[in-house]
């Protein structure tokens, strides 16, 4: 046995801290041989558990940490690492993990309901064309860079008694032998968690699963147990309480959905604190009342005035069913609504005053669009891209690339094409903000149509353009009403640099071929 294992009475003196912390390692080292490796791979899941619900917690509450999730990645790893090599020679500090834990995420939930947020947007000019807000002020520079510095900081401390925990046992057993638990642990602790993310489950329950994790090794001495304790209460107590009132949080898969609910409107829908999509009722009715609803009808009525009547549409990034009630409201016999988030489908049932989810024409598929295009049979008349735009999706996850850098690609393009009807046409809708993007479009659907230039409307609704590819075109472009502006020559001009993205190279988000300053 190691020599650190066999001093006994490491926590009988000293500071309430140092016999704390020196009675929890006393009673960790005496943990019997026989079953070593489970408490290894019990260590290492934890870590792992709690390193992709940090993660999650980051981007879910500021929209920068989705952008930037290698800060929040990093930071884990940091904390994790220094705990790995300081494992034989400090006092394990297990017990500190939830109390550091709650001081971060009571700041994080607290902070989020400032307005203050405002300012803690993306430092970094080149990441505009990510649709994220940048800000334009050196005193705001710093100010995100200080939070993000803080969080970096403050997170590492965290992970660090996770990383000795870990790596004290580790040492209990030959090194192959003890990587290949920790392997295993691992493993355990990201199925665990894409687990209860797929039950669309809120923070709370990750916590409350993460305190079950701890306690086998807090439970084996009662002083242990108090601070972990009290610091779980105190958190669920302020997290039952929603901050403000008017809005609810649904946890997804992939994001967290804020619904804000306002008497005058319909219900506005965000993602890490910042705008997401609208629900709108574009009836008849409606429309007739509203000349701002009429002109956002308009846009959604676009792909109707070059192919009216449809027999079969596809809409992918369906969303909370904007576009799918337009293609009812415009004759389609069938449609397919592929959207990937199941919680966006199940706010578009509950709230869309159209109801266009409940209609028969309507077939739903919770599916990623790319992947959908790849593997159906079927084929359409009219392919409509919503405002598909995945930004936020996979904010839960640790990789940096996203689903819709291979829906926007080339090869994606043709995919779709393939299951056009002769004559078909495919519809694409973008919210732009730089021209770079907008070339990009054209030139890809360019390029899976041949070189078939395609059409472009700028609506005003979202800083929405629309993106038409297909044969015959122009003669149906005369029934355009004048509310959206042909802006084709635009994206056709060749003095704007822009690469188009294609499976080997899917970084949409980047106007060019090029490493970033």
């Amino acid at each position: 046995m190691l020599a650190f294992v066999a001093r006994p009475g490491f926590g009988t003196t000293g500071s309430l801290p140092r016999r704390l912390l020196g009675g929890h390692t006393d009673s960790i080292d005496a943990l019997p041989d026989a079953h070593i490796g489970w408490w290894i791979a019990l260590a290492a899941g934890l870590g792992l558990y709690i390193e992709l619900m940090v993660i999650r917690v980051h981007s879910s509450y500021f929209q920068v940490f989705a952008y930037l999730k290698n800060v929040s990645l990093l930071s884990c790893f940091l904390g994790l690492g220094i705990g790995y090599a300081r494992g034989s020679k400090w006092p394990l500090a297990t017990p500190l993990v939830l109390p550091l834990l709650t001081v971060q995420i009571m700041f994080l939930y607290l902070l989020r309901s400032l307005r203050m947020t405002q300012l803690l947007q993306n430092p970094i000019p080149e990441m505009i064309s990510f649709g994220l807000r940048s800000v334009d002020k050196i005193s705001y520079t710093l100010i995100v860079y200080g939070f993000l510095i803080l969080v970096f900081a403050f997170n590492a401390l965290c992970f660090v008694p996770l990383g000795q925990l870990a790596s004290r046992l580790m040492l209990r057993r030959k090194t192959l032998v003890a990587y290949s638990w920790n392997l295993v642990g691992s493993l355990a602790g990201i199925l665990l968690f894409s687990f209860v993310s797929f039950l669309w489950t809120p923070p709370a329950a990750w916590i409350l699963l993460a305190a079950a994790g701890l306690v086998p090794f807090l439970g084996r001495r009662a002083a242990s147990m108090w601070p972990s304790a009290a610091a779980v209460v105190v958190l669920l107590v302020l997290m039952s309480i929603p901050t403000p009132l008017n809005k609810l949080d649904v946890f997804s898969p992939y994001q967290i959905l804020t619904v804000e609910f306002s008497r005058s409107r319909l219900p506005v829908i965000q993602t890490a604190n910042s705008y997401y999509q609208r629900i709108l009722d574009l009836s008849v009715e409606s429309t007739d009342r509203d000349e701002r609803l009429r002109e956002w009808s308009a846009y959604y009525e676009l792909p109707y005035r070059f192919r009216p009547d449809p027999e079969r549409v596809l809409v992918v990034g369906s969303g909370t069913g904007n576009d799918v009630a337009a293609a009812i409201r415009a004759g389609a016999g069938e449609i397919d609504a592929v959207e990937i988030d199941p919680a966006i489908v199940h706010l578009g049932r509950r709230l869309h005053p159209e109801r266009p989810y409940q209609s028969p024409k309507v077939r739903t598929i919770v599916n990623d669009a790319r992947a959908f295009l790849r593997t159906t049979e079927r084929r359409y008349d009219l392919i409509v891209y919503g405002l598909l735009d995945s930004h936020s999706l996979l904010s839960s996850k640790a990789g940096g690339i996203r689903l819709d850098s291979y829906v926007y690609t080339v090869e994606g393009f043709r995919e779709a094409r393939k299951r056009l009807e002769p004559g078909g046409m495919i519809s694409l809708t973008f919210s732009l903000v730089r021209p770079e993007i907008g070339r990009k479009l054209y030139l890809m659907l360019r390029e899976a149509f041949d070189d078939q230039p395609p059409l472009a409307y700028q609506a005003g609704y979202d800083a929405g353009h629309v993106f038409l590819a297909g044969d015959d075109l122009e003669t149906a472009s005369l029934s355009v009403p004048p509310s959206l502006t042909n802006v084709t020559l635009d994206f056709a001009d060749e003095r704007i640099r822009a690469d188009p993205s294609t499976d080997d190279w899917p970084f949409f988000y980047m106007p060019v071929r090029k490493y970033p300053a």
